[in-house]
């Protein structure tokens, strides 16, 4: 564990500019990880190495506080996925863009129900799975995992994911807002999801992993 370093060689500091919230494996295996609150995207070479700003969608900045880069995946060579969660980009459509450093083109993610996008994760396939999370007051805090198919999400477009399980109470259902896949045994994918405590006794941090077999 190490503390992530800013552009200038020092660790960040203060609230607005130390809240992390996505990451994305680049071809050179250098990450892009996805901040809220002041919303950006940075590039980190090796751990502990300071950040390269890029160029983020400009929009992405008119986010709310605390909804911004939730969700970040590559889909294709170096092109991201970036999901805002709070942002709309229509009624029921969340905001998103893909492309890479300063190239980018609008998309959407059509929301259904209550859930907001949390997190991405691309197989090798091309298939995305999505994390969405959810939170009332009656219904409490719950979770969705939803797959979209390879070559649905594409600049000017509005894509759906397919949900492939629900967690909410009495399953185990807690802050989940990270998620990564891989591939396993022939014909199987798995699935990892983690939540996070935020600090708080009424929250844990957990690490789930499920088998999907096609």
């Amino acid at each position: 564990m190490q503390p992530v370093i800013s552009t200038d060689g020092n660790p960040l500091t203060g609230r607005a500019s130390t809240d992390p919230e996505s990451i994305a494996r680049l071809i050179d295996v250098s990450l892009i990880i996805g901040f809220e609150q002041r919303h950006r995207l940075s590039r980190f070479t090796a751990p502990g190495a300071p950040a390269k700003p890029i160029g983020s969608p400009q929009a992405l900045g008119t986010s709310p506080r605390n909804g911004g880069a939730e969700a970040v995946t590559r889909l294709w060579g170096n092109e991201l996925l970036v999901l805002s969660e709070r942002l709309e980009a229509g009624p029921g459509i969340a905001a998103g863009w893909v492309g890479t450093n300063r190239t980018w083109g609008a998309v959407g993610l059509r929301k259904t129900g209550l859930f907001h996008p949390v997190g991405a994760a691309t197989r090798g396939d091309g298939t995305v799975f999505l994390l969405e999370r959810r939170f009332t007051a009656i219904g409490g805090i719950a979770a969705r995992i939803s797959r979209v198919p390879p070559g649905t999400i594409a600049p000017g477009g509005v894509f759906e994911g397919s949900e492939l399980g629900e967690l909410s109470a009495p399953l185990v259902a807690n802050n989940f807002e990270e998620i990564a896949v891989r591939r396993g045994a022939p014909g199987e994918t798995l699935i990892y999801i983690i939540s996070d405590d935020n600090f708080h006794s009424l929250q844990r941090t957990l690490l789930l992993m499920f088998s999907l077999a096609e």
